[in-house]
């Protein structure tokens, strides 16, 4: 099988992402999200951790326009934006 350039870069970005994960891991950072996860919340969903995680670190780059993006789609989705 030939290597290509973009097989080398998806390759070593999964690489980059695997020593992300065991770095955080080793760190205990992630202690609290595991017990979280083992306690049953939810991960995903409006009120999931995942979504939760992804705002708090974005949100210093974008201050109040997550929550505004978050409401936009729920109003173009149909459903009531808390």
């Amino acid at each position: 099988m030939t290597m290509t350039k973009a097989n080398l870069d998806r390759e070593e970005g999964c690489w980059r992402q695997k020593e992300i994960a065991d770095q955080l891991k080793a760190s205990g950072a992630l202690d609290e999200i595991f017990a979280k996860i083992d306690a049953g919340e939810a991960l995903t969903s409006e009120q999931g951790l995942i979504g939760g995680m992804l705002k708090a670190a974005l949100k210093p780059w974008f201050g109040g326009g997550v929550d505004r993006a978050r409401r936009l789609r729920a109003r173009r989705c149909g459903s009531v934006a808390a």
